[in-house]
């Protein structure tokens, strides 16, 4: 039985070193694909076809060519950055509306407990009273605060 409970456990550790391993490999490849993808968008992309101060003939097919491919993704980079923008706007308005219905939320949760506070207070008081009188209390139970 000790030998099973042993192997078990040993069969357990393996297991959770083979997912830490795993994990640590997922973790490394996630930094790395974020520092490629950083290394790749710059602010300052050189809008110059041709950097390299050698002499172009800019009628050329090879030229024109790269002309409307460079046209063609400035097109492509306006239209993702407009979608990109409709789609913050859209998330502002829906955290402005999730904002607006916690808020509420909030203030419906406080009212509620403010009267369950106020209702034991006076339950409290009530039978204060009745003890100061050397009464017999029959207030019933004290309140219990319920759902939110």
């Amino acid at each position: 039985r000790l030998q099973k409970a042993l192997r078990r456990s040993e069969a357990l550790v393996e297991y959770q070193c083979s997912r830490m391993i795993q994990m640590q490999a997922s973790t490394v490849l996630t930094q790395l694909e974020n520092q490629e993808k950083k290394k790749g968008k710059g602010k300052d992309q050189n809008k110059r076809l041709h950097g390299d101060g050698m002499p172009r003939l800019l009628t050329s097919d090879e030229f024109y060519a790269v002309v409307e491919q460079a046209t063609e993704q400035r097109e492509k980079d306006a239209a993702a950055k407009e979608a990109r923008s409709g789609q913050m706007d859209k998330y502002r308005k829906d955290l402005a509306h999730w904002k607006a219905e916690e808020d509420a939320r909030a203030a419906r949760n406080e009212a509620k407990t403010e009267a369950w506070r106020k209702a034991v207070a006076d339950y409290k008081a009530g039978k204060e009273l009745a003890k100061e009188r050397n009464e017999r209390w029959n207030g019933g139970k004290q309140q219990v605060r319920g759902p939110l």
